[in-house]
């Protein structure tokens, strides 16, 4: 079943006990494709956080899915890497099928050849049938 934003309300009011106040939160409104600056403005983000230690981080990445999640994927499976960054879990694992999902459009550069890219919000519908996904994987490190 999906969710519809839609059909909750836009603000809720919620009682505070210190002061019998109500305090209201609202949520934002619908979701809005990015402007291809915001897009160019994250890109120039991965690269001043991520570049200089890029070698290292990929090393680590290399060690930790040899000795650790390779023992949970088949590698007859379908990946998917949800947020990949710049892939690095994804250029290491051995699956049948790769996929890198992440919202960095320099994303498809940084993964090895065979992997297929889908550079979009994953809170937006995937172009990957659900059925067709043996392992999600999905990690926020710094």
């Amino acid at each position: 079943m999906a969710l519809n934003p839609d059909e909750y309300p836009k603000t809720i009011a919620i009682e505070d006990l210190s002061l019998g106040e109500p305090l209201e939160f609202s949520r934002p409104g619908p979701v809005r494709p990015l402007a291809t600056e915001t897009l160019q403005d994250l890109a120039r983000e991965y690269e001043q956080r991520f570049a200089a230690l890029a070698p290292y981080r990929d090393s680590v990445w290399r060690i930790l899915v040899r000795d650790f999640f390779q023992h949970y994927v088949d590698p007859s499976a379908t990946v998917l890497d949800l947020g990949s960054g710049w892939g690095e879990f994804i250029r290491h694992i051995h699956a049948h099928r790769r996929v890198a999902m992440d919202f960095n459009p320099n994303m498809p550069s940084r993964v090895r050849s065979g992997v297929e890219t889908l550079v979009q919000d994953c809170s937006q519908t995937w172009p990957v049938s659900d059925s067709s996904l043996d392992v999600v994987f999905h990690e926020q490190l710094p």
